[in-house]
């Protein structure tokens, strides 16, 4: 009967791990599957870009930048006495 109840706690704890583990596993599983879903939304909305859209506000943008180092660089004109110091 010893033997019996040796081997049967011994049967639980595996059967307890292989639970343990398939709950992982089926944890990561839904952890892959939101990060799937989340891949290809963002996939989703950089394949459909309004091209037109997408080129006018990067000019605009170039053209912020321009104008803002073109102002500062006339903002902060270095003489030569800013070098000899």
């Amino acid at each position: 009967m010893d033997a019996l109840d040796t081997r049967l706690d011994t049967f639980l704890g595996v059967r307890a791990e292989v639970g343990a583990r398939a709950n992982r596993i089926e944890m990561l599983d839904n952890r892959n599957q939101i990060m799937n879903d989340i891949l290809n939304g963002l996939s989703g909305k950089t394949e459909d870009a309004d091209i037109d859209k997408t080129i006018m506000n990067l000019k605009r943008d170039e053209n912020v930048y321009l104008a803002s180092l073109s102002t500062a660089a006339r903002l902060i004109q270095p003489s030569l006495v800013d070098y000899l110091r």
